[in-house]
């Protein structure tokens, strides 16, 4: 046998070797999920309301720091390609249209304490998911939630 014939079958050996112990070693391994009820329907719908709010963001950033028309922020977003249909519609849609309203934010401040948009009320009857100016997403109570928008509503009207 040459010597470049046995270091080819040696390293098949190993090769086959070490595959065997990896697939041994993966099937013993006890599947653990990383972040267990991360994929619920509640927690899409903040992903997808984040992703709305980082669209807003980039369209901010081309247009002055001015966020699109309130009444044409979704078409504005999607003809611009920021998100797709998809996005638009939660996962915790009751039938009557309504998923994600905005707040009417005129322009980009990434204030923390700013609702941008937030899940229609009537999705949970624990409390309201938001999205603020900076970004985050939290879900309040809904007395929590309704202050904290009259608040905002109440600032916005002081011209």
């Amino acid at each position: 046998m040459e010597r470049s014939t046995k270091y080819s079958l040696v390293a098949w050996v190993v090769l086959v070797g070490l595959t065997a112990f990896g697939i041994h070693t993966f099937k013993s391994t006890p599947k653990v999920r990383v972040n267990p009820g991360h994929d619920t329907p509640a927690s899409r719908s903040g992903s997808q309301l984040r992703s709305i709010h980082q669209a807003m963001a980039v369209y901010a950033a081309s247009n002055n720091d001015q966020y699109p028309p309130v009444d044409d922020t979704f078409d504005i977003l999607y003809a611009h390609g920021l998100v797709e249909t998809e996005t638009l519609v939660s996962p915790l849609e009751d039938g009557d249209g309504i998923s994600y309203i905005l707040t009417g934010l005129q322009e980009i401040t990434f204030r923390s304490d700013l609702i941008a948009a937030y899940e229609d009320p009537k999705h949970s009857e624990h409390g309201v998911l938001v999205v603020f100016d900076d970004n985050r997403t939290e879900f309040l109570p809904h007395a929590e939630f309704e202050a904290m928008l009259a608040r905002q509503r109440a600032e916005q009207a002081v011209p």
